[in-house]
């Protein structure tokens, strides 16, 4: 969803699940669970009255932030000499900047959402 707002692309269901390439029903009870849990909201599209759009809540797009972040984090690391791969790759990875650390580990995300 993050993608669709950055790109200006309506952030319907139907669009989101065509995307991502997953079933619409699939999508549709990970969205209801994910408005539960007060993380988005869906809204009637103003383009199509058939059609839902979903966006974040003001807590979910913090949410997912941060979550993106500890993501790149880890993939930095990971690719930063923890492998054999990213021993050989460690040269290139050492000339970007490193992103802030001040955001929470993967496992914490995962424990907040599964409370």
């Amino acid at each position: 969803m993050k993608w669709f707002n950055e790109n200006n692309e309506p952030p319907t269901q139907a669009h989101i699940a065509s995307h991502a390439k997953i079933d619409k029903m699939t999508l549709s009870k990970s969205i209801r669970k994910l408005k539960i849990n007060g993380f988005v909201l869906r809204e009637k599209s103003s383009l199509d009255s058939r059609a839902m759009n979903v966006k974040f809540t003001e807590h979910g797009g913090r949410i997912i932030s941060e979550a993106i972040l500890a993501i790149e984090n880890a993939d930095d690391d990971f690719f930063q000499g923890g492998s054999p791969v990213g021993r050989s790759k460690r040269s290139i990875s050492d000339l970007r900047p490193r992103k802030s650390t001040t955001g929470p580990t993967i496992k914490a995300m995962l424990d907040h959402l599964r409370t």
